[in-house]
């Protein structure tokens, strides 16, 4: 109604606080995704295996990247070999929440296999068996909730509709590999992902929520 609006002008003031924080070179937003090649080291107690853990927090020492440029650069730099695989993980508050293997199938590599598709392949892991207990935390039977994604990113890598010659395919375990050079990627119902070219160079997640890479030398 007009009879409830003001008579006269009034001066309404609003006033709110913004709180800024100023970043520095080791700053990690609340939600993030990085890209590492950490070397797994067996020795190495601070982080544990040179690795980084999910549901942990994430290592300060171990170098982030915050692209799969860079990350590619940095694991030939290492390995002295252009090695076509890195690590990419989600943090959370500090907190790894998600971690994955992504593999770069180059075009020459699919050229020289008919039926492989190139492009970058994300695969999922998940942490199923806690490390420090040696004991399970999913149920019997468990079937990772990102199995069959993973083994759709395979087949699509693969050429499986024309070539499932080059896979295997079980209860547990699904994976695909070439010969000519050996490459092989795989998923498993506990939660593990991995990529290996030769016969030792590649990164994985494994059950356990670790994820590294490896390499020769």
């Amino acid at each position: 109604e007009s009879s409830d609006l003001p008579t006269t002008a009034d001066t309404i003031v609003f006033k709110f606080n913004v709180v800024y924080v100023q970043p520095d070179s080791t700053a990690i937003s609340r939600a993030k995704y990085v890209y590492t090649v950490n070397k797994s080291d067996e020795s190495a107690t601070t982080p544990k295996l040179n690795a980084v853990w999910l549901n942990e927090a994430f290592p300060e020492s171990i170098p982030r990247y915050q692209t799969p440029s860079e990350a590619l650069a940095a694991i030939a730099t290492a390995s002295h070999q252009n090695l076509p695989f890195y690590l990419k993980h989600k943090i959370e508050n500090g907190i790894v929440s998600e971690s994955y293997v992504e593999i770069v199938i180059t075009p020459e590599m699919a050229g020289e296999n008919p039926g492989m598709v190139a492009g970058t392949y994300t695969l999922r892991g998940e942490k199923t068996y806690d490390f420090e207990t040696s004991t399970s935390v999913v149920g019997e039977g468990y079937i990772s909730p990102y199995f069959e994604s993973n083994k759709e990113a395979i087949k699509t890598a693969f050429g499986y509709s024309t070539n499932p010659s080059r896979c295997t395919d079980s209860l547990s375990l699904f994976g695909c590999e070439i010969s000519n050079p050996r490459f092989l990627i795989s998923s498993s119902t506990d939660g593990s992902v991995g990529v290996t070219r030769g016969s030792y160079e590649g990164c994985a997640v494994k059950g356990e929520g670790i994820a590294a890479c490896h390499w020769w030398g």
